[in-house]
């Protein structure tokens, strides 16, 4: 009788603090999501010519899309993206790569400049940052999506996930 005393009260023991665990698990803070975010576009960005890198500056995510149509003509374009009015974060399979789409609430628009330093060119719905097809591997689409989930939850704008 005490050895089942024991081992039920061992047991008692292993399951509290397994849960007090799972409970204390932080989720990432501003800085870390932030960080993980722009090191997964740096690795996944570079697609046949086209790359992409994105900074943060105040409410602003800043996507850089660098395009090189040959060895004398690149285009650069910067979007600055307000992470307060995105509306909808899709990742989709484009047959060669994947598409990270980031679209604003209906009527924010993103601004677009040809220069880093300079005056506003163009507006746009959303914005879309390219990735190559190996995002498939350690199912990264699936933690990209959840880590922009996380991105605008810290910058006070929580989207709520598709029910289906």
């Amino acid at each position: 009788m005490k050895k089942y005393i024991l081992s039920t009260l061992l047991f008692c023991i292993i399951v509290t603090i397994s849960i007090s665990q799972t409970k204390n698990k932080k989720k990432p803070n501003l800085k870390e999501t932030q960080d993980w975010i722009i090191e997964k576009i740096e690795t996944y960005s570079n697609c046949d010519g086209m790359n992409n890198s994105i900074s943060f500056q105040g409410n602003e995510m800043i996507v850089k899309h660098i395009n090189r149509l040959s060895s004398s003509t690149t285009i650069k374009m910067y979007y600055y993206v307000p992470l307060k009015s995105i509306n909808s974060v899709q990742i989709v399979n484009n047959k060669s790569y994947y598409w990270i789409i980031l679209r604003c609430k209906k009527d924010v628009k993103i601004p677009i400049r040809y220069n880093e330093n300079g005056s506003i060119e163009d507006y746009a719905d959303d914005v879309e940052i390219i990735l190559l097809n190996t995002i498939e591997n350690e199912n990264m689409k699936n933690r990209l999506k959840s880590a922009f989930l996380r991105l605008f939850e810290l910058y006070g704008n929580p989207i709520k996930k598709e029910a289906f």
